[in-house]
């Protein structure tokens, strides 16, 4: 089975490897795939999986939430810690760019 979900937090490449390889760590969980343009994640599962327990995968960064119809996403920009982490990506990609 097939479920696709809003996820809030992804601001680079790093975020969205971090995000599948946490929720594909999880039992039942086949595959799972960020769309950045779309901000949304498709995770295919063996069993039905509750969003609370997909979130709870995703608890040790919590600048990460999925959502049905993007439920969840107002409090991505009022959370201090997305908007640090966020920062910090900002200033290593523009070092990275700038660097070659």
């Amino acid at each position: 089975m097939t479920h696709t979900y809003q996820i809030s937090g992804i601001t680079c490449g790093g975020c969205k490897q971090k995000v599948q390889t946490l929720l594909q760590g999880l039992n039942g969980v086949t595959s799972a795939k960020v769309n950045n343009s779309k901000q949304n994640i498709t995770i295919e599962m063996q069993h039905h999986i509750p969003i609370a327990t997909l979130n709870s995968a995703l608890a040790s960064y919590p600048q990460y939430q999925l959502s049905i119809d993007g439920a969840a996403t107002e409090s991505f920009w009022a959370n201090k810690m997305v908007w640090k982490k966020a920062s910090a990506n900002t200033i290593n990609c523009l070092v990275g760019c700038s660097i070659g």
